[in-house]
C-alpha cells in the first residue's frame, strides 16, 4: 500500500511589504549574475503565535497556522503593526492579498501555497522573475529581530483594546503612504477619540468617582467626544492648546464624514 500522507497544518500566507530578506541578502557573483542564476530560500524561522505555528521563509513568505483568512489576516496585521511600532517599514495586509498554504506538521516547513489575485504584494510570489530583479530594494532583517518582534506583538495584542488600536494604526499608515488621506485620517482620529475616552475613564478612576456617577459620566448618547475634550481641559488632562488641537481634528473629521470634504496630505499627516 502507498505510504500515508503526510501530516499538515491548515494554513494561510502572505509576504511581508516592503519586500524583505530574512538575514544576509545573497551576494551573486559576476557569472552568476550573466547566467541570470536563480537563489531559491529556504525556511527563515518557525515559532508559535497565539498557539498558531508561523514560519517565515527568507525572502520574506509568512504563513500562519489558521484556515481562517480573516483571523489569518488579523494577526499577521498585529505582527505588521508592530514591526512599524518598533521602526520598521510595514503595510497592512488586506485579505485578497491572503492565499491558502500547507505547512508540514513535522518539519514545520511551508509545502504547498498560491496567490489570489494580483497587487504589489502578490507579485512576491512569482518569484522567479521579480524575486531575482527585486533583491537590491529588499530590507534586510536579522532574523533574531524578526523572532523578538513577533513576540512582542504576541505580548501586546493579548488586550483587546491593544489589538485594536495596532490594527487601526497600521491601517492609517498603509492609507496614508498610498495617499489615501480622508481614509487615513479617519482611521487615525479613531484611535484618537479611543484614547481620549480612555482617559477620561481613567480620570474618573482615579478622582475615585463611584461606578453610578461614571456611569452617568460616560454616557455616550450625552458625553460625546466634544464633551469629553472640554472635561479633560477643565480636569487638567489637557492642556488648552491641546484640547483646541484636538477639537480643530474632530471638526475636519465631521467635515469628512458629514460633508464629504476631501482631505490634505498634511492634514492627514497632522492627524496620523
Amino acid at each position: 500500500p502507498p505510504p500515508p500522507p503526510k501530516p499538515v497544518i491548515n494554513s494561510c500566507a502572505t509576504y511581508f511589504f516592503p519586500a524583505i530578506w530574512v538575514g544576509k541578502l545573497p551576494r551573486k557573483t559576476f557569472k552568476e549574475k550573466a547566467r541570470r542564476s536563480l537563489v531559491f530560500p529556504r525556511k527563515a524561522l518557525s515559532l508559535k503565535y497565539k498557539d498558531r505555528v508561523v514560519v517565515v521563509n527568507q525572502d520574506g513568505l509568512i504563513a500562519i497556522g489558521e484556515e481562517s483568512i480573516p483571523k489569518a489576516t488579523r494577526m499577521l496585521n498585529e505582527i505588521m503593526a508592530t514591526f512599524l511600532l518598533m521602526g520598521i517599514k510595514a503595510s497592512a495586509i488586506r485579505e485578497l492579498e491572503m492565499c491558502e498554504a500547507k505547512i508540514d506538521a513535522s518539519s514545520l516547513a511551508l509545502t504547498q501555497w498560491g496567490t489570489r489575485t494580483h497587487t504589489l504584494r502578490t507579485q512576491l510570489f512569482d518569484w522567479f522573475p521579480s524575486m531575482q530583479q527585486m533583491f537590491e530594494y529588499r530590507i534586510e532583517i536579522k532574523k533574531e529581530k524578526l523572532i523578538r518582534v513577533i513576540k512582542q506583538a504576541a505580548r501586546i495584542s493579548r488586550d483587546p483594546d491593544i489589538s485594536d488600536f495596532l490594527t487601526f494604526f497600521l491601517q492609517a499608515h498603509t492609507h496614508l503612504k498610498n495617499s489615501e488621506y480622508s481614509q487615513s485620517f479617519i482611521m487615525s482620529w479613531v484611535i484618537v477619540e479611543r484614547q481620549m475616552y480612555w482617559l477620561w475613564n481613567k480620570f474618573l478612576r482615579e478622582e475615585q468617582i463611584s461606578s453610578k456617577r461614571i456611569k452617568k459620566l460616560t454616557f455616550p448618547a450625552i458625553w460625546s467626544i466634544d464633551f469629553v475634550l472640554e472635561a479633560l481641559n477643565l480636569g487638567g488632562q489637557l492642556s488648552k492648546g491641546e484640547c483646541d488641537g484636538l477639537m480643530s481634528l474632530k471638526n475636519k473629521r465631521n467635515d469628512i464624514i458629514h460633508h464629504g470634504e476631501g482631505t490634505a496630505y498634511e492634514e492627514a499627516e497632522k492627524c496620523f
